[in-house]
């Protein structure tokens, strides 16, 4: 059951989420609710240390209503792995999501052009490695994927607002994604007593990342500019960053393409046992779609996935195999992709 209080903000009355009773995994706030009296009203904020220290949490999805995150409101969650939110949120104060230490996927739909600063605030208030998957979107459109559920807590289901999201979003060709991921870095002050001297240096291109980001834009051609530091500093965060950026190649300049793919060309054994040790199925098969695994990069693969029990990946690369490395295989007359 959702605990909430009534309030009224710039004229508009709604409720502010003070927390749920009982255990649950997945969290899908409704946008709107049912007070005492029966009356729907808009579910406006998260109320400070609201989740504070849930441990059983690992996926929570806000609706389009949400205005604030207030201080503290999804602190320490340790077991929280997804986070969704709208750029609806206008006002996200500090800790809201901070060691939350699990967390490694966070999902923002946009209805608003030029509307990052949720994306900044959640980098700034993090130094851990964060992964971003954004639904871009104009303004012009309408998108009604609000739900109505009671104080018990019985709403519309999450892929009901993901298919009517989708839905909507294919009438215009302008619609986008972006899959970013950002590294952690380390601030390291050190106090130099004799001189007298505070020296602050940051370990990690994790914070250079970050400033790719603005209120209005996201510097794409920075953030790819910056591919070099990251395979130096964290080869398995530029995994990551290399399959997201060709996914969704929004502004990939030629040059930069080519450097993603060298890189996931010459460390595919790497990239693989990467991907596989984290369980990370969608991404391998893309990765395949793009067909650069060398024949010891594919055998470790079958090795590595063994291990797992994922007989449908392995069968995949076991075709990949025979396709591209088979020895003394008699040339068919003819292709049947070619037919």
């Amino acid at each position: 059951m959702f605990l909430f209080e009534e309030v009224e903000r710039k004229g508009e009355r709604g409720l502010v989420l003070t927390g749920y009773s009982g255990k649950t995994r997945y969290l899908s706030v409704p946008a709107y609710l049912e007070n005492e009296c029966g009356e729907k009203l808009p579910v406006l904020e998260i109320a400070a240390h609201a989740f504070d220290g849930r441990e059983d949490l690992e996926k929570v999805e806000l609706p389009k209503t949400i205005r604030a995150l207030r201080a503290f409101s999804f602190f320490n969650c340790k077991a929280l792995r997804e986070f969704t939110l709208w750029d609806s949120v206008e006002d996200y104060y500090d800790g809201s999501l901070r060691q939350c230490l699990a967390l490694s996927r966070i999902t923002v739909y946009f209805e608003r052009e030029e509307n990052y600063q949720i994306v900044r605030d959640i980098l700034g208030d993090s130094d851990r490695r964060l992964q971003f998957h954004l639904y871009l979107l104009d303004g012009s459109r309408n998108t009604n994927t609000d739900s109505v559920v009671t104080s018990s807590g019985t709403a519309t289901s999450s892929r009901e607002k993901a298919d009517s999201y989708e839905r909507n979003s294919s009438v215009r060709s302008s619609t986008k994604e972006l899959s970013l991921l950002f590294p952690g870095y380390v601030d390291k002050v050190r106090e130099d007593t004799m001189a007298r001297q505070i020296h602050d240096t940051i370990d990690g291109c994790g914070y250079s990342y970050r400033q790719t980001v603005g209120r209005r834009r996201i510097d794409l051609r920075l953030y790819d500019k910056l591919f070099l530091r990251a395979i130096h500093d964290t080869k398995g965060a530029a995994v990551y960053i290399a399959l997201g950026r060709l996914r969704y190649p929004a502004e990939l300049l030629d040059k930069a393409r080519e450097d993603y793919l060298a890189f996931l060309s010459e460390e595919d054994s790497f990239s693989l046992s990467f991907l596989i040790s984290d369980e990370e199925w969608e991404w391998i098969e893309f990765y395949m779609n793009l067909q650069i695994f060398s024949e010891e990069a594919v055998k470790l693969a079958l090795k590595l996935l063994a291990k797992y029990e994922n007989v449908e990946l392995a069968a995949r690369f076991l075709d990949y195999q025979e396709k591209h490395f088979a020895k003394g295989k008699k040339k068919p007359l003819f292709d049947l992709d070619e037919l």
